[in-house]
């Protein structure tokens, strides 16, 4: 509900749905309950990821296994998501985002009452609890691949180009959301219930979701019978949004070639590794940095690590809503770089600073603003890609995602590392040069109407 409140109120108050004042019957919202389900999808499947991030800390503890082996355990997880991400794009441009993401939510749910279930009552040895981990979680990667390539290719079916970086930064905030909620919640389920009971009532969230989703959504707006015709001449705009199945989807052998021959589309994955990785060191280290480098209780610091990803809630479908206004006046090129480009540089500076920061009021401040600012570049990551591939949506958009989650899998493994070696002020300075790496690369980005997906 409040994300459908955030949907209506921005929108209107953006400017981008003049057509929905002319005179006539009111539009209808379709489109809107779609987006909100599409982030309610983004809720759960990034806390049925990052919920044995929080649990992480007891389960060390009760199997005696070491940060690194936690480590091999949360990059299994992106190892194959990552491997999976751009096969999963293809399912959702062949099967459509509705049987992609019903069958998506189901098998998370089975997963992770299992990474409860198994460790521990199952398996009980050190090795045979870390391989059952490892292969929960390999899976649980295969099975969230589809959820971001589906849901943009549902966005890129049902949203007019002028509102996709809002409505992007809508569902991408979702994963913020799930990041913000999940550490406090489940630490307080932690101390009264115990990881396990904690892990399997995070799980019973998906299955009503995906009861919800089959109820409404359909593929594509005009297979749907609560869409009047002016919500449909508004989703259509220039008729720069497909509304029916492309030739990119019935043949998605070229649709690989032309992604893969793609400049853009490269520079994309780049900068989106790179701004992912600073991202997912708050995502799987945050809470443990707090915990043992800062010296919070399990309780204030499952609280305290929420503060980036309430931040990130707000500046992410913010920035995206800045970006369709800024495209609108400047143009694609400039439009979507600035964003990005001014924002991984301001977050690569606050991350530094904060790491050095004594004072951990301070220090959590300066962070947590660092990694929201580092997200806000979501909305014109994929905004651009649906510009540069909207025949091949989820087939470019699965591309991309692959990039941030090499991203994510080496800030699972590399920073503790960085932190035994060089200490946590040294694991988030990597993290910053990355950061700003990623914002020169955006720099060349270009998704114009004269470029195609071979330049």
């Amino acid at each position: 509900m409040v994300a459908r409140r955030w949907l209506i109120l921005t929108t209107h108050s953006s400017g981008l749905t003049t057509d929905e004042t002319s005179p006539g019957p009111r539009p209808t919202r379709v489109r809107w309950r779609i987006v909100s389900l599409l982030l309610g999808f983004s809720i759960v499947s990034y806390v049925l990821r990052v919920n044995v991030t929080i649990a992480g800390e007891p389960i060390m503890h009760e199997f005696h296994l070491t940060p690194v082996q936690l480590g091999w355990v949360f990059s299994a997880f992106l190892f194959s998501y990552t491997a999976f991400m751009t096969p999963a794009g293809t399912w959702a441009d062949r099967f459509g985002p509705r049987l992609t993401l019903a069958v998506a939510g189901l098998s998370w749910a089975a997963l992770t009452f299992l990474t409860a279930l198994v460790p521990g009552l199952v398996f009980t040895s050190v090795a045979t609890v870390l391989g059952s981990l490892l292969v929960i979680r390999t899976l649980l990667g295969v099975c969230e691949a589809p959820i971001y390539p589906a849901a943009l290719k549902a966005v890129s079916n049902w949203v007019a180009e002028r509102e996709r970086a809002f409505s992007n930064g809508v569902v991408i905030s979702g994963a913020l959301v799930a990041s913000a909620v999940t550490a406090p919640v489940l630490s307080l389920l932690m101390v009264h219930l115990g990881w396990r009971n904690a892990l399997m009532l995070t799980s019973v969230v998906a299955p009503m979701l995906v009861l919800a989703w089959l109820l409404y959504a359909t593929d594509r707006p005009r297979e749907h019978r609560a869409i009047n015709a002016r919500e449909f001449e508004i989703i259509a705009g220039s008729g720069e949004t497909r509304l029916t199945a492309t030739k990119a989807a019935k043949h998605l052998p070229a649709s690989w070639k032309l992604v893969l021959k793609s400049g853009q589309a490269w520079r994309l994955f780049a900068a989106y590794g790179c701004q992912n990785y600073l991202g997912y060191v708050f995502i799987w280290w945050g809470y443990i940095y707090l915990v043992e480098a800062r010296h919070f209780s399990l309780v204030r610091g499952g609280f305290v690590t929420a503060a980036p990803f309430i931040l990130g809630t707000i500046a992410t479908p913010s920035s995206g809503a800045l970006s369709d206004r800024l495209t609108a006046r400047l143009g694609r090129r400039r439009g979507r770089l600035l964003v990005p480009v001014i924002a991984m540089t301001v977050s690569a500076i606050l991350v530094a600073a904060g790491s050095r920061i004594a004072d951990n009021r301070l220090a959590v401040a300066l962070l947590s603003a660092g990694a929201a600012l580092c997200w806000t570049a979501e909305g014109p990551t994929w905004a651009s890609t649906m510009e540069i591939a909207s025949p091949a949506a989820a087939t470019a958009v699965g591309f991309v995602n692959t990039g941030g989650n090499l991203g994510g899998f080496f800030a699972a493994i590399a920073t503790p590392w960085f932190a035994k070696e060089i200490g946590w002020i040294g694991a988030f300075d990597v993290a910053s040069l990355l950061a700003i790496a990623g914002a020169v690369v955006w720099m060349g980005v270009d998704s114009s109407r004269a470029r195609t997906l071979s330049t």
